[in-house]
């Protein structure tokens, strides 16, 4: 039997020739019918709290596991970018690596083209220096004065020495001149 406030306040009972007073009766019944209604009123607030309460928990489970997938999904999302930095960072090593290899072999190319160059230079200047120093020899032939001309530093071949004489032609100023 489910008992309300006002189930309590009229409740009747039969009347017996020794049975209880009447009007204590009815007090304790009012009394009960108070206290009842308070405890009801407090029950139903409880109920209320508890089922705001559980909808709470409710919300916070979602959110908790809505924060738990973004948690791993952005640890995911960090060790992919981790991976794809590292990666990159690879690749980056390696073509650097693959152009300073370039460039250090073509440094070495241009050095040999250079040195190259250089010693035909060398070897041009040594033949112009011969060519000039036969020419003026020449020269000084066609002249008459072939025993007046000087030995040069410059001549390459000892043979084309002449020994230096009383003569005002000096070959080495004249090709000194010349260059």
């Amino acid at each position: 039997m489910k008992f309300s406030q006002f189930s309590i306040k009229n409740q009747e009972f039969n009347k017996s020739f020794r049975g209880y007073d009447p009007d204590e009766v009815k007090i304790f019944l009012e009394r009960m019918s108070e206290w009842f209604s308070i405890v009801q009123t407090e029950n139903e607030q409880l109920k209320n709290e508890l089922n705001a309460a559980e909808e709470q928990i409710s919300e916070f489970k979602r959110i908790e596991k809505n924060l738990q997938n973004a948690l791993i999904n952005a640890q995911e999302s960090a060790n992919s970018a981790k991976e794809e930095a590292r990666k990159h960072t690879a690749i980056i090593v390696e073509e650097a690596s693959i152009k300073s290899s370039r460039i250090i072999e073509k440094a070495k190319e241009e050095e040999l083209n250079l040195r190259k160059k250089i010693s035909e230079l060398d070897e041009a200047r040594k033949l112009l220096l011969s060519k000039l120093r036969a020419t003026i020899e020449t020269q000084a032939k066609v002249l008459g004065m072939e025993d007046e001309i000087p030995p040069s530093k410059f001549s390459v071949k000892p043979e084309m020495r002449v020994e230096k004489s009383k003569s005002n032609i000096d070959v080495d100023k004249i090709v000194e001149k010349l260059l």
